[in-house]
């Protein structure tokens, strides 16, 4: 039994039936059937900025349900912010490389000789190279387009950002149907 293959939004390949993210572009699927029941989804990532009412960088816990997606920061006292699902327009991934101010630690023959040792290919191995995603969730408020804007280091980071992302995809195909 072969299924229809579907095609990405964003980079306009062929991907398999079953696909939730490109293969090629890692973008959220959106043809893909909506599930029967929208599954609330929460994650605890880093506010980076794009809302008014949060000032500073601060760990926060996102809520998605149907009603939209709430941000709360994770301290005594704090505040909460619902983005209404009829004002989420998409969310993406960006990032997977080196963590900020790694990038250039030391000089290239240092890297390259680093490249080679035993130690060095045991941490590339087992992951243990911090990697910094983003998470972008594009809304309207009042009128305008905004971006808010999230991070996560290490791999665990990258599936928790994905599976908000899967979230935010399935929040927007709920609304446009």
């Amino acid at each position: 039994m072969s299924s229809a293959p579907v095609y990405c939004s964003e980079c306009e390949r062929v991907n398999g039936s079953a696909a939730t993210l490109c293969l090629w572009c890692g973008a959220p699927i959106v043809n893909a059937p909506i599930p029967p029941v929208f599954e609330a989804t929460q994650a605890e990532l880093d506010y980076v900025g794009g809302i008014e009412r949060l000032d500073d960088p601060t760990p926060v816990r996102l809520s998605i349900s149907e009603a939209g997606i709430e941000i709360v920061e994770i301290m005594p006292g704090s505040r909460k912010i619902l983005i209404p699902a009829s004002d989420v327009i998409d969310a993406r991934v960006t990032g997977g490389g080196p963590a900020p101010g790694k990038a250039n630690a030391s000089p290239w023959w240092v890297r390259l000789g680093q490249s080679f040792s035993r130690k060095s290919r045991r941490t590339q191995m087992s992951g243990e190279e911090s990697s910094n995603y983003t998470l972008t969730i594009r809304y309207q408020e009042g009128g305008e387009e905004r971006s808010a804007v999230f991070h996560r280091k290490g791999g665990a980071g990258l599936s928790m950002i994905r599976g908000v992302t899967r979230s935010v995809a399935s929040l927007v195909r709920l609304r446009v149907e």
